[in-house]
């Protein structure tokens, strides 16, 4: 009964339903270069490291210019709701000191950011990376122990199709019992990944 009268209120007002896989993990925003989620938490960098995986992603390590860039758009989007504006990368040279890794896959950074002379370690206590507002999103070093902000990354996948509603037909059975019930209509059309970036 429930579901006749959902299908009659949709076809009056002609809601679209769409299905498929979704395009990022729930709380998390597509951009250009993948699923980003932002968190106002103020953790360690260790504490950082462990929350994204429970967040469905891993703690962002950009790895390009584009990646940097699209990174960097994500987080000027949310500057305003979370501060300070001071962001934990999956940077870090704990392992080896002064050899700077992405600690996901464990390799020697192919890209990266710096602001300048900021990655010196003189005294060995700056272990890990963040990036911030203050300095332009470009990368400097701090102790782990302190506490900021962190960025979950996922690659999320874009359905390629969708699923839309287009209206409700009445259709009758005969035999048995004669019935007669409503069944919805729906089309698949392309999605342009233009439209469900946030």
């Amino acid at each position: 009964m429930i579901k006749s009268v959902f299908i009659t209120l949709m076809a009056s007002t002609g809601l679209m339903i769409t299905s498929g896989a979704s395009v990022c993990p729930d709380g998390y925003c597509r951009h250009s270069d993948g699923c980003f989620r932002t968190v106002g938490l103020n953790v360690t960098w260790i504490d950082a490291k462990t929350y994204c995986p429970l967040l469905g992603g891993v703690l962002l390590s950009p790895n390009s210019v584009a990646s940097q860039t699209t990174a960097e758009g994500a987080l000027r989007r949310s500057k305003d709701a979370i501060q300070p504006g001071k962001y934990w990368l999956d940077i870090t040279d704990l392992s080896n000191p002064g050899e700077w890794k992405t600690m996901s896959d464990k390799r020697t950074l192919v890209y990266s950011n710096w602001a300048s002379s900021s990655h010196t370690n003189d005294d060995n206590n700056k272990n890990c990376v963040y990036m911030s507002l203050e300095n332009d999103f470009e990368w400097a070093i701090a102790s782990c122990s302190e506490k900021m902000n962190f960025v979950c990354f996922h690659a999320g996948l874009p359905p390629t199709t969708e699923r839309v509603f287009v209206r409700s037909t009445l259709v009758y059975s005969y035999g048995s019992y004669n019935r007669r019930r409503w069944e919805s209509v729906y089309e698949t059309r392309e999605i342009d990944t233009n439209e469900i970036e946030c």
